[in-house]
């Protein structure tokens, strides 16, 4: 027999601004991702959403 241990993910909760903008990332660590990861993740990708718009209007 085997016994495998159950675990309770852990949840983490951050908040970063970043000019103006302030993100709130609610993560559940499984090991898969660092949260560090996901908020630069998110202001990249929020970054280059804010230069692609300004183009467009210049």
């Amino acid at each position: 027999m085997t016994d495998k241990k159950k675990t309770t993910p852990a949840t983490f909760y951050r908040e970063t601004r970043i000019g103006k903008t302030l993100y709130r990332v609610t993560s559940v660590y499984l090991g898969e991702k660092d949260l560090k990861e996901t908020l630069e993740h998110l202001a990249v990708q929020h970054a280059l959403t804010e230069m692609e718009a300004a183009q467009a209007t210049a």
